[in-house]
């Protein structure tokens, strides 16, 4: 018989990009597909994806996607792993499923052949078995998998936690059926392995928002993560149960709105929701805003409120901001400059706080893991979904469960563990996963050297150089046109731009009748002297561009 392949493509020390495998012979189950969200760091790039070089070599392979459930750490990715790999087919829950739809539809790509899963779902194929329960977490229609193979049996819980007050609940009765078929392997989220006991509450978060949103003298703006659409619906229902009308700003959020809406997963009249053009119609104390940008994102609307910038909406004094949230892994820096500039506004500010309660996150606490790996009974554990420090506490937090160390196998994204015959070892196989960063639409292939590009340009600024070259009479035609970005002003460095372009002009002359002569000689022979002139008169290294036009 031959062994069960499982690893990781994205998702381990790091919070972003999800993606695991299990693959048994000509199979390949693809659990979930996300992309991890890029930072200041990375100038101009939009996201960071794993390399699915493996997946393109096993294109001959029957690969199946799997799809928890429809955060963008999870379904970020698949546009851009359907445009490089044949996917048989796609499970996904109806939400995250409509999600995918609208993300395809902006890439003008279409989706395979796919079906629903719900919690009565069972999936056979050659060699794999699926079944699948229903989970709580932050987002509607989520769902965990058990995947049987020919060596064993595998559950992942996907992003989970338990809360006995919300309308969907982790199905504790499923899990325990599927436990029963002895399970071999079950992979961990960790992302909220540091917080003891469990989590609060949804109740409680919605209790504490309607509070403030009645207590406050004039308008209410709320922050949350546009896929908390439970949150988001009871907020609202609770809103216009005190006379407010809604305005939702933030295109994530009105999209991810419009969709729950038309599958039925929440239900909001088209009479409460107003829009921005809307607003001076009411008083104040009668507005709540749901808008973006919680974790600081530059271009969310809550930042260009917090800036001024925004085209309908100035601050007052007597407005609230609510962040119903927690900054993500990465972005605490943003977040806290983003809490200090709504502060600035001279406005009130509320943050989640042991003692303020307006934010639950979706994601197991340290209770909440040992309470899934009790009732699952696995033989190993895989920590998943996390950076190393959290896949190192769970690994703690299942010891103090009873479990042994030894079994909490921590691997590395890439990193290959064999099942056979019930036993699972990590190998030494690595399989290429290297992130590949996204720019725009198209996956970057030279990320690294756009990356250090973009630093050149933004630290030292562009120098742009067009020559005219009359190619038939060898010889230049004018002086080079020179212009500068970012590095120093022209009108202050005349003679300076004057000098480089007649330079530039004498330096190629010299070289136009030469055996070897090329324009590329040209562009090379202008950069080196530009480069010259503006270290010596600057201490500037911009990057420099030189067009030629041929005449």
């Amino acid at each position: 018989m031959k062994k069960t392949k499982i690893f990781a493509m994205g998702g381990i020390e790091e919070v972003g990009k999800n993606m695991y495998v299990v693959e048994h012979d000509d199979e390949i189950i693809i659990m979930d597909a996300g992309i991890k969200f890029a930072n200041e760091l990375l100038l101009g790039m939009n996201g960071i994806i794993p390399n699915y070089e493996y997946l393109i070599k096993n294109s001959k392979k029957n690969i199946y996607l799997v799809i928890t459930h429809g955060h963008e750490d999870h379904i970020g990715g698949v546009p851009y792993l359907l445009s490089k790999v044949d996917i048989k087919k796609i499970y996904a829950p109806k939400l995250a499923t409509e999600m995918i739809k609208r993300k395809l539809n902006e890439f003008k790509l279409n989706l395979p052949e796919n079906e629903i899963i719900d919690e009565n779902l069972t999936v056979s194929l050659k060699n794999i078995k699926m079944d699948f329960f229903r989970v709580c977490h932050s987002v509607p229609d989520s769902f965990g998998v058990l995947i049987e193979t020919p060596n064993g049996n595998i559950v992942n819980p996907g992003d989970y936690r338990f809360d006995f007050c919300s309308d969907e609940q982790t199905d504790i009765n499923k899990i325990s059926k599927i436990a029963e078929k002895d399970i071999d392997i079950l992979f961990i989220d960790t992302t909220n392995a540091e917080a003891e006991g469990f989590s609060s509450s949804e109740i409680h978060v919605i209790e504490n928002l309607l509070k403030i949103i009645k207590d406050a003298k004039g308008r209410v703006f709320i922050s949350t993560f546009s896929s908390n659409l439970s949150r988001i619906e009871k907020v609202i229902e609770g809103a216009i149960e005190l006379k407010k009308k809604i305005c939702i700003i933030g295109r994530s959020m009105e999209n991810n709105i419009k969709t729950a809406k038309r599958i039925g997963l929440i239900n909001i009249g088209e009479n409460d929701i107003i829009s921005t053009k809307e607003i001076e119609s009411y008083s104040d104390n009668e507005l709540l805003f749901i808008l973006t940008g919680s974790q600081g994102e530059e271009k969310a609307a809550l930042n260009q409120i917090a800036l001024g910038t925004h085209p309908k909406i100035i601050v007052k004094e007597t407005d609230t901001f609510v962040l119903s949230s927690n900054p993500i892994p990465g972005n605490f820096l943003s977040v806290e400059e983003l809490v200090n500039k709504l502060f600035k506004t001279g406005a009130k500010v509320v943050q989640h706080k042991i003692d303020s309660i307006i934010h639950a996150s979706g994601h197991a606490t340290t209770q909440e893991q040992q309470l899934m790996i009790k009732l699952v009974n696995p033989r190993y554990i895989v920590p998943i979904h996390g950076e190393y420090k959290m896949l190192k506490t769970l690994r703690k937090t299942a010891q103090e469960a009873e479990f042994h160390k030894d079994n909490v196998i921590i691997i590395r994204n890439g990193e290959v563990i064999e099942l056979y015959k019930k036993e699972a070892i990590k190998t030494n196989e690595v399989i290429n996963v290297d992130p590949i960063l996204i720019d725009g639409k198209r996956i970057s292939k030279n990320s690294i050297k756009t990356i250090e590009e973009r630093k050149e340009i933004s630290d030292n600024g562009v120098f742009n150089i067009i020559i005219c070259y009359d190619k038939k009479n060898k010889k230049i035609i004018g002086n080079p046109q020179v212009s500068t970005r970012g590095i120093f002003y022209v009108k202050d460095s005349i003679s300076l731009i004057q000098k480089i372009s007649y330079s530039i002009k004498e330096e190629i002359e010299k070289i136009l009748n030469d055996k070897n002569f090329s324009i590329n000689n040209m562009k090379e022979k202008s950069i080196e002297i530009a480069k010259f002139f503006i270290w010596k008169n600057k201490k500037k290294n911009p990057k420099i561009i030189t067009t030629v036009f041929e005449i």
